[in-house]
């Protein structure tokens, strides 16, 4: 799935082709290709690819923080009155309890980041 080279550290590289075990959510279709579950060491919860074709539609609250970015094609993200439109280079910060729906206005590719809710548990019992 990911090429690996040895660089004296877990440094990988992830590519949209090699996904494998995507899911299919509501015309979405995503693939985790690295996960805190995995990967106990990774301080993110989970990276991946996100699929979709023009005009599905997808409703979201995300229990952790995310990050999205649009690799290819267009989305629009409606989030009560505020509609946010993204498009090949441009990021979504999409912060933990955010409830919405996505639109995939174009066929369109996104990378999606996680945060991991055992890093902030951590840090909370840190604090």
């Amino acid at each position: 799935m990911q090429e690996r080279k040895e660089t004296g550290n877990d440094a990988r590289k992830f590519c949209i082709d090699d996904a494998q075990d995507w899911m299919g959510w509501a015309g979405f279709s995503l693939a985790d290709v690295l996960t805190d579950d995995e990967n106990p060491q990774a301080q993110l919860g989970a990276i991946g690819f996100t699929r979709a074709r023009r005009g599905a539609n997808s409703n979201f609250r995300f229990s952790n923080d995310e990050v999205l970015v649009v690799t290819r094609g267009s989305c629009s993200i409606h989030i009560r009155d505020t509609v946010l439109h993204a498009e090949p280079g441009q990021v979504v910060y999409l912060p933990a309890g955010t409830t919405g729906t996505i639109r995939a206005d174009e066929d369109c590719d996104l990378v999606y980041v996680a945060s991991s809710l055992r890093m902030e548990a951590t840090t909370a019992a840190a604090a």
